[in-house]
């Protein structure tokens, strides 16, 4: 069985030409398909943006696509069809890939941060895409705390109508532009797009407000459906350099035991601060700091 594994990260920067790549596996082995390779793009309306020609090197599937195909954020489904291996029929495989406005840190921001001869800044001993690895992972889990992403992400929600002109999204704290707006009928599976003239009268307020001037949402249970852009962009400085101390720490790592709470020095004891414990949520106080400054606050949320 044939198996993709993104390589890096399944993340591109929207606005400009990108490079999707994966790793092609047959049974747990690293391998090159052969065959006429084709492959396509498609957003998350199921629109395809671009149908590149697909090259394959050492296990290696690499597609790429222009700025003007990848024009706005937005999630990704890459068909790749074609693939041959040995003698077997040819098979098509699926990779899950995001295109995001704005990049927590870039590449050689990461390398030069702080003290120039931080273990970072040598590309042999931290590849590149260790460091695109680290940096999806650092974002997620400043989103998690933040309650809304780092720079623009695409996102679409299903929700319930209510008669009313006026609906909020969960966990929208950070909404930027509204993209499209479908209605599903009473008991029917059929989701109808909203026409230019109807989205016009609509709006999406930065806190998940969804409004509808002169009409109302109907009612119904999941009957309306949101795509939209949600997520802090340009990302705030204090968050980039947080980011980047997570990044810095994680590369240097610790002699310390992983559940370790306190330690000695010369007979004294210290706290330490640990992820759970006392409020913090990295075990970096600077960085809990920061995060805690910039965090969404709402009633029930720890």
């Amino acid at each position: 069985m044939a198996e993709l594994e993104v390589l890096g990260s399944n993340r591109i920067l929207a606005g400009s030409a990108a490079s999707i790549r994966v790793t092609c596996y047959r049974d747990g082995e690293l391998a090159t398909p052969t065959g006429t390779l084709t492959c396509s793009i498609a957003n998350a309306e199921g629109t395809v943006l671009a149908t590149p020609t697909p090259t394959a090197s050492n296990g290696v599937l690499t597609a790429a696509m222009t700025a003007a195909q990848n024009v706005d954020v937005n999630t990704l489904t890459v068909t790749w069809d074609g693939l041959v291996f040995g003698a077997e029929p040819a098979t098509t495989i699926t990779s899950e890939h995001e295109s995001i406005g704005a990049w927590l840190f870039g590449l050689a921001e990461a390398r030069t941060h702080g003290n120039p001869s931080q273990p970072l800044a040598s590309a042999n001993d931290y590849p590149d895409d260790f460091i695109r690895y680290y940096r999806d992972l650092i974002a997620d889990k400043f989103a998690e705390r933040l309650l809304y992403p780092l720079g623009a992400r695409y996102q679409m929600a299903t929700i319930d109508g209510d008669g009313t002109s006026e609906l909020f999204l969960r966990n929208a704290w950070r909404c930027r532009r509204l993209r499209n707006v479908w209605v599903r009928t009473y008991g029917t599976t059929t989701w109808t797009a909203l026409t230019e003239s109807q989205m016009a009268l609509c709006s999406l307020t930065r806190a998940g407000l969804l409004s509808r001037e002169g009409n109302v949402w109907p009612k119904g249970k999941g009957n309306i459906r949101i795509a939209y852009e949600n997520g802090a962009q340009p990302i705030p400085l204090e968050l980039r350099d947080a980011a980047l101390a997570v990044l810095a720490d994680a590369s240097v790592g610790s002699d310390l035991p992983a559940r370790a709470t306190t330690q000695t020095i010369e007979g004294n004891t210290f706290q330490l601060a640990t992820p759970g414990i006392r409020g913090s949520f990295v075990g970096i106080p600077g960085v809990d700091e920061a995060l805690e400054h910039h965090r969404v606050k709402t009633f029930g949320v720890a």
